[in-house]
């Protein structure tokens, strides 16, 4: 009933080819073997797998479809007249790439650039910075279906305002012919600067310090002959944190020769972007079951910030035969913070509750043995 006979022809291995280099430069300003330039360029292809191709392309992969039914006579079965409109099948049973070559190699390109100089014997200090663009994003595209079949109507957006959404022509409902391509439209791009101190450990201690302050920026969503997939369609990137701050060090107590060890961190929280879907009960005249769109700018708003103290008490006693054994205690997150690390973000009753905090503090006690 869904699926026509299906056939697969012989296709030869795609040969594709993309230059990819490593340049870097290490200069000593001075001559003193203290201050040193550093630079980098390299570009890095995709890593791309049989498991990808098989999956998003292959006619007889697993593809699926939702349908709304409505079980009004109570038997628990999908009768034929209970079924909702069929909107087609996803996946490789529908999906292709545009010609037998192939898609463009997706790629990234980095450069860096900064200096690093010894203040003092084992204490150094650096700056770089970073610039990182990921190129020929891959996305999926529904032919089938143009963006003129769309008709804009707009709705009141819960955050405030109006919203525009576009509404599919039902003469296209279900019609699917997608083809998978690389786009600069999903282009993404990283700018950002780290500043970094290190000590070397000597009279019982040593640190390690990092600042990073930085953005992830681009495009976010496919599909990008769907009007719907160009609401909000760039933004803020991935788990991306504005500013991430790590220090972590040890010193070795001359009292009982106890090793301390800690580490901090504290990150800006993760951007958040709300979701709002859309029914008939919204857009009465809606031609699919729902459309779900973004309502904000990812990158707009984000989760609370969090900080996070680990700490690690420990002390080696030798024992006989050259054995030694090593007491050890854990504190993790030692000043107990619930930050939250994720919530809802759907427009509905349950939006901003958090679905995730960090894990309460934690004692470990633990022995270490050498034999």
């Amino acid at each position: 009933r869904w699926v026509p006979e299906r056939r697969i022809n012989e296709t030869d291995v795609y040969n594709q080819w993309l230059g990819v280099w490593r340049a870097g430069v290490v200069y000593d300003l001075f001559g003193d073997g203290r201050t040193a330039l550093k630079g980098n360029f390299s570009r890095y292809a995709a890593q791309v797998g049989a498991a990808a191709i098989v999956n998003s392309v292959h006619p007889f992969a697993l593809s699926t479809a939702n349908i709304s039914w409505t079980d009004r006579n109570k038997n628990d079965y999908p009768d034929p007249d209970e079924l909702g409109t069929f909107e087609g099948f996803t996946g490789g049973a529908t999906t292709r790439y545009p010609d037998a070559s192939g898609t463009d190699w997706s790629y990234s390109d980095e450069i860096t650039a900064g200096i690093e100089h010894q203040i003092i014997k084992e204490v150094r200090v650096g700056v770089m910075y970073y610039h990182r663009t990921n190129r020929r994003d891959i996305t999926t595209e529904n032919v089938a279906v143009p963006s003129s079949a769309y008709t804009p109507v707009d709705i009141a957006n819960p955050l405030g305002g109006t919203i525009t959404i576009y509404n599919l022509d039902r003469a296209y409902l279900g019609l699917q012919n997608n083809q998978r391509h690389a786009t600069d439209l999903l282009a993404t791009e990283y700018n950002g600067i780290e500043v970094t101190a290190a000590k070397r450990f000597s009279t019982r201690w040593q640190m390690l310090f990092g600042l990073t302050i930085g953005k992830n920026e681009g495009g976010l969503n496919g599909g990008l002959n769907d009007p719907n997939n160009q609401i909000f369609r760039n933004g803020i990137v991935g788990n991306d944190a504005t500013h991430s701050l790590k220090l972590s060090g040890s010193y070795l107590v001359p009292l009982g020769d106890i090793l301390v060890s800690g580490s901090m961190i504290r990150n800006t929280g993760y951007p958040r972007q709300i979701s709002y879907q859309v029914t008939r009960s919204v857009v009465p005249n809606l031609t699919r079951s729902a459309q779900t769109i973004p309502v904000n700018e990812r990158g707009e708003l984000r989760l609370p910030k969090v900080m996070m103290i680990d700490l690690r008490f420990s002390r080696p006693f030798r024992l006989p035969g050259g054995k030694t054994i090593e007491p050890q205690v854990d504190v993790f997150n030692i000043t107990n913070s619930n930050a939250i690390v994720s919530m809802v973000n759907d427009i509905g009753p349950r939006l901003g509750y958090p679905s995730e905090i960090l894990a309460p503090r934690i004692v470990r006690v633990g022995f270490l043995l050498r034999f």
